[in-house]
């Protein structure tokens, strides 16, 4: 991001607080992507990306198998805020705490890794409409992801 600034001391704190921006906590761990399946609050299944690297908006990250901590927290939200669709879960993982940073009640744009990883929420939605959703099963395969976006001028 531009302009981001770590401040280490409360002369930069002091410094900064009167500037036109915004102070957040530093976040420290590994980056998650949380793609997450909900019948009727119910956490069915989810699939977890973990961010390795990023350089601009090239990312390389893994498909990696479910962590207990992450699944445990992303079933809670279910409950508490009645998840009942396919939901895209931001957050990091910091020893055994996950940092929720963003919920969105939509599929993530970079779900079709999780497709490559064997599990697929567009097929859910799909069954689910058809009243089918119990026959929607996924399966865990560990993925390595990259992604490049070149940006083309035509004239």
């Amino acid at each position: 991001s531009q302009g981001v600034v770590l401040i280490k001391d409360d002369d930069q704190f002091k410094y900064y607080k009167n500037k036109n921006g915004i102070i957040q906590e530093l976040l420290k761990g590994d980056e998650y992507t949380i793609d997450a399946v909900f019948d009727n609050q119910k956490l069915l299944g989810y699939s977890s990306r973990r961010r390795i690297e990023t350089r601009g908006v090239s990312t390389v990250g893994e498909i990696v198998k479910n962590n207990p901590i992450i699944g445990n927290i992303v079933s809670t939200l279910g409950q508490i805020i009645k998840l009942d669709s396919v939901v895209n879960i931001q957050g990091f993982l910091y020893k055994d705490q996950f940092t929720i940073i963003e919920i969105n009640p939509r599929i993530a744009g970079s779900a079709i890794f999780s497709i490559h990883g064997g599990f697929d929420p567009y097929l859910y939605i799909i069954l689910k409409s058809q009243g089918k959703s119990n026959e929607w099963k996924y399966n865990f395969v560990k993925t390595k992801v990259i992604r490049f976006w070149d940006e083309i001028a035509v004239q």
